[in-house]
């Protein structure tokens, strides 16, 4: 790495072992002998984003901007395993990996990692009894202890259009079906 001739002084990715005794020179997940990509035997020749570092001591292989390491999208400790897109390439070998589709899968616009109903459509992220689970994708949306199903009080399938006390709030999202100032949930006499 540094030129000299002596390879018990170079260290690429710091950790403290010399690169000819590191399993992954450049700590990038990725052991070294896994980036020879053009499996010809000598990942020395192998720099997929042709920064001139060859990828075996390059801790961002594809020159996206996130570290290989970081491209590890199921977090199970190997890069070379993912592939957001399906396409035969994994995410730390490609600059448009198609992770930034998948960071939003149901499409409303609110990343995954903090989308409270990642699976449903809900971009206003309402979530009324505050559980953190949003109110689409919650069986008791207001958490007075009734289902929303059993909130549906004419049986279409619908809840939205069942509001008890007329207050404009669907009884499923209502804390107070009835409107007289006593909580749904304290309303369970019997304790069933």
């Amino acid at each position: 790495v540094d030129g000299d001739g002596d390879p018990t002084n170079d260290d690429t990715d710091g950790d403290g072992t010399p690169d000819f005794r590191d399993t992954d020179d450049d700590g990038d997940g990725v052991p070294t002998e896994d980036e020879d990509v053009d499996g010809d035997g000598n990942p020395a020749n192998d720099d997929t984003d042709g920064d001139g570092t060859p990828d075996y001591r390059d801790n961002d292989d594809d020159g996206d901007g996130k570290s290989t390491s970081d491209e590890d999208t199921n977090g199970d400790g190997d890069p070379t395993n993912d592939d957001c897109d399906g396409d035969g390439i994994a995410n730390y070998l490609e600059v448009d990996d198609g992770c930034d589709a998948i960071n939003d899968a149901d499409g409303d616009g609110v990343t995954d990692d903090v989308d409270n109903c990642p699976l449903v459509a809900n971009a206003d992220q309402s979530d009324i009894d505050g559980d953190g689970i949003g109110d689409l994708c919650d069986d008791d949306a207001d958490g007075d202890g009734v289902s929303n199903t059993d909130e549906d009080l004419d049986g279409d399938g619908d809840p939205e259009n069942d509001d008890t006390d007329g207050d404009g709030i669907p009884d499923y999202r209502d804390t107070d079906d009835d409107g007289d100032g006593v909580p749904t949930s304290d309303e369970d006499v019997d304790g069933d």
